[in-house]
């Protein structure tokens, strides 16, 4: 029997794991109910796939040694590497922290298993028709995607977020990047879509724009094939 591709397999436990959205957890009392909990979130799903176990975004704050609200007045999200390592360490992730990376590398990078990177949120593709606080997509500045897409259309255009990027695919000449990105599950949007498919030039353009205003760009890279349990 012919093992399916690991971007098929990724995108399948995508579609089995919905639940994986920063809001509308359990259990997330250290992350302002989700707010801050976008890259808990990713990982959340990763640890799911290495160990088949669900974790909380509170366990996995105690873990990464994450403040909670009380120790954190700036609302600051786990953007702070040695917190993430300390997750990937852990759990034994097979994962390392690269800096500056082109596009291209990520994107080479996840024929080993996805990699997590940060973006400008507002330069997502958006979700084609969606409607939000008296707005609608019209596809600024990010176009919109092809699968799913961003939701949130106001109040966020220049906050950093995590999204996990699962791979690409070419289909009728378009570079297309499948992602987990976790700003979903709200009251207010209580989608919780499987993955997003974008134009790879909108992806690569929201991940140079996280380093617009001096960041330093970064991707958590798989050192070695990861395939999620059970795919």
């Amino acid at each position: 029997m012919a093992t399916t591709s690991l971007l098929t397999a990724w995108q399948r436990f995508a579609k089995a794991n919905t639940r994986y959205q920063q809001f509308g957890q359990n259990g997330d009392s250290s992350t302002f109910n989700g707010a801050t909990g976008c890259t808990h979130a990713v990982l959340q799903r990763l640890v799911k796939a290495k160990t088949g176990r669900h974790y909380t975004q509170d366990q996995i704050s105690k873990i990464a040694g994450y403040p909670w609200p009380v120790n954190n007045p700036r609302d600051r999200g786990m953007l702070t590497p040695s917190e993430v390592q300390n997750v990937v360490d852990h759990f034994n992730l097979p994962y390392k922290v690269k800096y500056n990376l082109s596009w291209d590398e990520v994107i080479e990078a996840t024929k080993r298993g996805p990699v997590i990177i940060g973006i400008l949120y507002g330069y997502w593709p958006e979700m084609i028709g969606y409607k939000y606080g008296g707005s609608k997509a019209d596809g600024k500045p990010g176009g919109f995607a092809f699968r799913n897409g961003k939701t949130q259309l106001s109040g966020f255009e220049n906050g950093y977020h995590a999204v996990l990027i699962l791979g690409e695919k070419l289909i009728r000449g378009t570079r297309r990047t499948k992602a987990n990105e976790p700003n979903h599950g709200s009251v207010t949007r209580p989608e919780k879509p499987d993955f997003d498919a974008v134009r790879s030039t909108g992806a690569e353009r929201a991940y140079y724009k996280y380093s617009a205003n001096g960041r330093t760009r970064f991707a958590w890279v798989p050192t070695q094939t990861f395939r999620p349990k059970g795919y």
